[in-house]
């Protein structure tokens, strides 16, 4: 099991290339089902533990551990990307016709609308969000850092 921390972080201290990739590795395990989230470490350490006691359980007793069906795997992502969103500024793709070309910039984006439009954003309320082509966004996300 993987877990990655839903803390809110300083959007200026990321290093943008380094968030990337820890994305793209945390899809990649979303997709098979290894990982958790938490919301503090109280919330870690009962996480760790129940999942420890549930698998030496099983150890004990010679049962296979399941591997869980894509829907189970997309429900935990989305409660990570629940976790991940509360209260600020994020980015993520839009997927249409089962392709990524695009993504959208949703949250309390009030205060960088302005900066969004300028960056060649489309405010799109069906979906809640600033929709940009996905070549735009790392210069989005430098935006996003240095302004929300």
């Amino acid at each position: 099991m993987l877990y990655f921390s839903g803390q809110q972080v300083d959007i200026g201290s990321l290093d943008l290339e380094q968030l990337q990739a820890l994305r793209a590795f945390q899809k990649k395990m979303q997709k098979i089902g290894l990982t958790g989230a938490y919301r503090d470490i109280t919330d870690f350490k009962e996480q760790l533990l129940s999942q420890i006691s549930i698998n030496i359980q099983r150890l004990v007793k010679n049962e296979p551990i399941p591997i869980p069906s894509e829907k189970e795997a997309k429900e935990r992502a989305s409660s990570i990307k629940k976790i991940i969103k509360e209260g600020k500024v994020y980015m993520e793709d839009y997927e249409k016709d089962g392709k990524v070309k695009s993504f959208l910039v949703k949250g309390d984006t009030k205060e960088v609308k302005d900066g969004l439009k300028e960056l060649g954003g489309k405010w799109n309320s069906t979906l809640g969000g600033w929709i940009f082509p996905k070549s735009k966004e790392l210069e989005v996300a430098d935006f996003i850092k240095n302004n929300a």
